[in-house]
């Protein structure tokens, strides 16, 4: 059996916020995909070490984090973080974060919604709730203003399907 291997490359995250690249405020982002791995020591504590995914294979498990700051000298407002889930993932973990609402797309991107609230059709026309392997998108929405220097991640895992 051959496995094919797949590079592995960043989604990329879009940033659209009101007021955040305005004068004096600029959030800057910079996206990581990494795989975790366990590392054991002499002593038998075990320890999670992450490394960039370059390649990985099916059933693989990427961490896909956006690390952001805001570099500016003034509060960004409004700021909201979306992240596409590359093709042939399936997500299956999202990384909560305080003061930040996660809504999120199963159709590409077009409409966003919370977790509750969204279905899909099923190739028999049977709607379901969507679960995080159908999701396309994820989108973080900051509640509060982001000050000056203020620094953060959001994240989601996804397996190679």
């Amino acid at each position: 059996m051959r496995i094919t291997q797949i590079l592995v490359i960043a989604a990329v995250a879009v940033l659209c916020a009101s007021g955040a690249l305005a004068a004096g405020g600029q959030v800057v982002l910079k996206a990581a995909a990494e795989t975790e791995r366990e590392v054991v020591a002499d002593d038998g504590t075990v320890t999670l070490v992450r490394s960039e995914a370059a390649r990985v294979t099916p059933g693989d498990e990427v961490i896909y984090t956006v690390f952001y700051e805001n570099s500016g000298s003034d509060a960004a407002t409004d700021v909201v973080i979306t992240n596409p889930v590359p093709a042939h993932m399936a997500c299956n973990e999202i990384t909560e974060v305080d003061q930040v609402r996660i809504t999120a797309s199963v159709d590409g991107g077009q409409t966003f919604d919370l977790a509750a609230n969204l279905t899909v059709v099923e190739t028999d026309g049977a709607e379901r709730p969507a679960e995080l392997a159908d999701y396309t998108h994820i989108r973080w929405s900051f509640t509060d203003s982001m000050a000056p220097g203020a620094t953060g991640q959001v994240a989601f895992r996804a397996i190679l399907q």
